[in-house]
């Protein structure tokens, strides 16, 4: 997971423009860690040219947690939680 984390926020670091970059955690009810910044977003649609959000997405899978993505014009927000 740790992996995952830090690919989440070198993404944001380098290719958002985001002026702020929060890292959180829920432990109620399921265990959560999330990223999200107020960068410019992007289009799932498009393709980046990189393999950064495919890596996170097979660390992910490998590691029996489910990772969402949720980007629009005003930012990012990556989510890891424990599969149910």
């Amino acid at each position: 997971m740790l992996s995952i984390l830090q690919e989440a926020i070198t993404n944001a670091l380098r290719h958002s423009g985001a002026s702020s970059i929060q890292v959180g955690f829920n432990d109620q009810p399921d265990f959560e860690i999330m990223v999200q910044d107020n960068g410019k977003g992007f289009s799932a649609s498009s393709p980046s040219g990189g393999y950064g959000l495919e890596n996170m997405r097979q660390r992910a899978l490998e590691a029996g947690f489910q990772l969402d993505i949720f980007s629009q014009p005003t930012g990012t927000r990556i989510s890891i939680r424990r599969k149910s």
